[in-house]
């Protein structure tokens, strides 16, 4: 318990001001740099690209290039950059802070081309995609990547999207990302998810439901954020940097569904 009190201190501590949050950030993008550079792509990465091409790609597969929402696309962009692989897609990423890694994006793209037919990437598209990771192979930045193949990159600091127009996405995808909206507002960003979308649209999204606390500490238990009822959590426990809804399985199928979703598959 002693790490998990740690990192929930530290975490608390850098929630304090504006300034100490962009330090957090600073910060944290500099370590996530120099870990993910040592440790390149992970084999976690691999199989969430395994998801969209055998799953979700077969929906978009035909017809004019699709719109794709990318929501939190993070460091390195990686659901955008798997649909641009697999498929002609017209990516929006969309994000509340800038986290981008240039460097790691440059890595993972690198090391994911001899892995092309691991992740199920059809023959017919092996010769497009390679031309895609050369482009960011020989790019400069991350916005020489967006010119060169048409991505659009949205900063929200607001996290309500109310700058993208409406019934305009084809496909919506997240990963590690709605865990961390607030509780408060989630069934109206949901909501807005859902205005966003054209009929007959999908998203996917990866929740991840574990007490994000817990990874800094492997003895600890995996909810164990349950523990606490919820003024302890909020005020003691939780914060700013590193917030978590405590969201589970039946109240995100519920949030979902009272948006107008319906539910095509579910995987816990």
């Amino acid at each position: 318990m002693l790490r998990y009190v740690g990192a929930s201190a530290v975490a608390k501590a850098f929630s304090l001001t504006p300034a100490t949050r962009h330090s957090y950030r600073v910060l944290g993008n500099e370590l996530e740099t120099w870990r993910r550079l040592r440790e390149g792509l992970p084999d976690r990465y691999i199989q969430r690209a395994r998801l969209l091409v055998l799953e979700i790609v077969k929906y978009l597969d035909s017809g004019p290039s699709r719109c794709v929402l990318e929501v939190g696309t993070g460091w390195v962009h990686w659901e955008s950059l798997i649909l641009s692989l697999a498929s002609d897609v017209q990516p929006t990423l969309v994000d509340i802070v800038d986290n981008r890694l240039f460097s790691v994006f440059q890595l993972y793209a690198a090391e994911l081309e001899p892995q092309l037919a691991r992740i199920g990437l059809p023959n017919e598209r092996t010769a497009s995609a390679k031309v895609i990771l050369n482009i960011v192979r020989v790019a400069s930045s991350f916005e020489e990547v967006y010119s060169e193949l048409s991505w659009n990159y949205v900063l929200d600091a607001s996290g309500t999207m109310r700058g993208l127009p409406e019934d305009s996405f084809d496909f919506v995808v997240s990963s590690d990302v709605l865990e961390h909206i607030d509780r408060n507002i989630l069934q109206p960003f949901i909501d807005k998810m859902f205005k966003l979308m054209r009929p007959g649209g999908l998203m996917i999204h990866d929740i991840d439901l574990r007490d994000h606390l817990s990874y800094y500490d492997p003895r600890a238990p995996s909810k164990l954020y349950y523990r606490f009822s919820g003024a302890t959590w909020d005020r003691w426990i939780n914060s700013r940097v590193q917030y978590i809804n405590r969201v589970q399985d039946p109240e995100w199928l519920s949030v979902f569904r009272q948006a107008g979703f319906d539910l095509v598959s579910h995987d816990v």
